[in-house]
């Protein structure tokens, strides 16, 4: 499956550069949680957590630890990284930052989530 995807991702990166897009497009690429393996037996094979303790569906690090890698070009710098923590529900804040929008006024009580998008600039 890593295979597959990252092909995938490729062929996107590919299409977005052919119709003059990459320049101007926030890629986001995020896991939705920790490894998986099965059983909790399983949780060093492979060291599909990192080294971290816990797999998907444990509350420790190496259940809901996971990466995301954030590529706008010209915008953010190439080969840098954050260890700010964040969480999904910090997606809706730091989209309307980026695009310059409020959070629709119906929906911001029900938002608990930060904008990250300063992590993004340094």
């Amino acid at each position: 499956m890593v295979t597959r995807m990252d092909s995938d991702i490729g062929r996107m990166m590919a299409l977005l550069k052919e119709l003059k897009l990459d320049e101007k497009t926030l890629v986001i690429f995020a896991s939705d949680n920790g490894s998986a393996i099965g059983a909790p037996a399983h949780e060093n094979l492979f060291h599909s957590s990192g080294g971290l303790r816990g797999i998907k569906r444990s509350m420790y690090e190496g259940g809901i630890k996971t990466m995301m890698a954030a590529r706008w070009r010209g915008k953010i710098t190439a080969d840098t990284s954050c260890e700010v923590p964040t969480v999904f529900y910090d997606f809706l804040p730091t989209v309307s930052e980026l695009i310059g929008q409020p959070i629709p006024a119906d929906a911001k009580a029900k938002v608990d989530g930060i904008s990250i998008a300063p992590a993004f600039f340094g």
